[in-house]
């Protein structure tokens, strides 16, 4: 069975004010995920800045574990055919030779959720327009698989996730990447 992951940003940079467990942790997330059955969901507002995001913040990060070469080499591309409806709503996968598939939920989560729950979500402080984004994403892909593992070092996007999914009973769980480490250890 397929273990169904929504990705922060932030739970892909091995760099930053994060402590080393979860600097580790992020690098062998990359390592282990290309080679496992994992649906990734994104949307095409999501790899936008995950484009940004990792372009900027990797460049000075090498050797990078498979996943982020992986990205490095096709997030372009990855980016062009996400502008073809045709290619949404359906995982693909990633690169040849790795088991992990990628699925665009949408151009933008944020437009796909009630809009109760997006005041409830654009009420919360200190949250950018992409954490929302991230949220919005693990709250669309309950409808396409559950449980969805939402990954992040971000204290206050965990927190306010973590809220937001026992309070609604959304089967969203919330995880930093030591966490997701120790459960795919489980496994």
């Amino acid at each position: 069975m397929a273990l169904h992951i929504v990705l922060d940003h932030s739970a892909l940079i091995p760099c930053g004010d994060k402590p080393q467990e979860e600097k580790t942790a992020i690098r062998k997330i990359g390592e282990l995920l290309p080679e496992l059955d994992v649906v990734w969901h994104t949307s095409r507002s999501y790899l936008k800045t995950l484009h940004a995001v990792l372009s900027r913040q990797l460049k000075q990060h090498h050797p990078l574990p498979r996943l982020h070469s992986i990205l490095m080499r096709n997030l372009r591309n990855i980016l062009q055919l996400s502008n073809n409806k045709t290619w949404w709503c359906q995982p693909r996968t990633l690169a040849e030779h790795a088991k992990m598939k990628m699925h665009v939920v949408a151009r933008s989560a944020l437009e796909h959720v009630n809009q109760e729950l997006l005041n409830s979500l654009e009420t919360s402080k200190g949250l950018s327009r992409e954490d929302l984004e991230v949220v919005a994403l693990a709250v669309a892909s309950t409808r396409y698989a559950s449980p969805i593992h939402l990954v992040t070092t971000d204290g206050q996007l965990l927190q306010m996730a973590t809220q937001l999914a026992q309070s609604r009973g959304l089967e969203v769980k919330v995880l930093t990447p030591r966490q997701i480490i120790t459960s795919l250890d489980k496994t």
